[in-house]
């Protein structure tokens, strides 16, 4: 009998552990979905436009809760307002299809009055990225870093300031078509972040990923 009611115990433990887990799970992933950013057939998208999938004519009726401005060429349509930094969807070299999505936190943060996502709800959607870049900015004097998260088809620009903490703030996402990039490869195939690029080593301090890149820098 206290066998059975041990293992009762245990069960109803981790039924409840499941479903903790699950909501965890789906309330990170809804963070994202309030600012649009989703997969879409398997790949990363925003308010359902995949590059190198959705056509440009369709662009704005995906668009229809935004105010949008369309440049004079017609190859960019921005969502307003753009006092910071510019969230848009482009076209190169008159593509039938959006070729690179440009989200920026100022921009939907503004729209949506509310915070836009960390780093940690990107990682819980999106998994963990094939490589990390690193690009130390006048160092000497303030010791800051631009760190960008790399993904076959999405870029994630963290905050300067402490770029490896599961809190650690998103400047900027880019999602672009293979068709856009290099050779027409997927970016953790394409150089220079091949050459450049580290592993991911998880949420560590920032001298982690320094070690490993001048490591990577004297095997040159």
């Amino acid at each position: 009998m206290k066998l059975l009611r041990w293992a009762g115990f245990v069960w109803l433990t981790m039924l409840v552990l499941i479903c903790i887990a699950v909501l965890y799970g789906h309330t990170k992933t809804n963070k994202l979905a309030a600012f649009g950013l989703d997969t879409c057939d398997g790949q990363p998208c925003f308010m359902g436009i995949i590059p190198g999938v959705t056509l440009w004519n369709d662009v704005s009726a995906h668009l229809k809760g935004y105010e949008i401005q369309i440049n004079d060429s017609k190859d960019i349509i921005s969502i307003l307002p753009t006092t910071y930094s510019e969230s848009s969807m482009e076209r190169h070299a008159d593509a039938p299809f959006v070729t690179l999505i440009t989200v920026s936190d100022t921009t939907l943060t503004e729209l949506m009055s509310t915070t836009f996502p960390p780093v940690e709800d990107f990682i819980a959607k999106y998994g963990v990225p094939c490589l990390v870049l690193i690009d130390s900015h006048d160092q000497s004097l303030n010791n800051e870093f631009l760190s960008r998260l790399i993904y076959p088809t999405m870029t994630v620009d963290l905050d300067d300031t402490k770029p490896f903490v599961p809190t650690a703030a998103v400047r900027m996402v880019q999602i672009m078509s293979n068709d856009w990039t290099i050779d027409h490869r997927d970016l953790c195939t394409t150089e220079p972040n091949v050459e450049e690029g580290l592993h991911w080593l998880g949420f560590v301090p920032i001298d982690h990923y320094l070690t490993e890149m001048r490591m990577k820098n004297d095997q040159r």
